[in-house]
């Protein structure tokens, strides 16, 4: 038996793209390619047959980024048919207890089989195909 794993990190959704370089078109094309490469990324490990989808830090580019935003990559990431995603907060998408307005927000938009790891002492076991495995 094997388990599948599909490993991504720092999509950095809600980046604003600023600076002079970037005309104002092509920062709302850049913003919205980020979310296509989430749900492309979503496609592939389903075509794969992943068990586990992960997002290894900075998902989001901040803590402040848009509620629609974090809508529309909840929705996105609902479409995988694994066993789990797992996200892991970044430096830029951070975990703060005091401000826990993104995090509450996206968790309130994924379905039950979401795990989000929050400190270094969090762990998981899951068994999956008579194999035990941590995160």
């Amino acid at each position: 038996m094997s388990v599948k794993i599909f490993h991504t990190s720092d999509i950095h959704i809600g980046l604003s793209f600023s600076g002079k370089n970037y005309s104002t078109e092509l920062r709302k094309n850049l913003q919205r390619e980020t979310l296509e490469c989430l749900k492309r990324m979503v496609e592939m490990a389903n075509a794969e047959h992943c068990d586990f989808f992960v997002v290894a830090g900075d998902m989001f580019d901040k803590v402040t980024v848009s509620s629609n935003l974090v809508s529309e990559a909840a929705l996105i990431l609902n479409n995988f048919h694994g066993e789990n995603v797992i996200v892991l907060p970044g430096n830029h998408d951070y975990f703060d207890i005091a401000q826990d307005k993104l995090w509450k927000n996206f968790r309130s938009k994924m379905n039950e089989n979401l795990l989000i790891f929050f400190e270094e002492h969090d762990d998981e076991e899951i068994e999956i195909n008579d194999i035990k495995i941590n995160f």
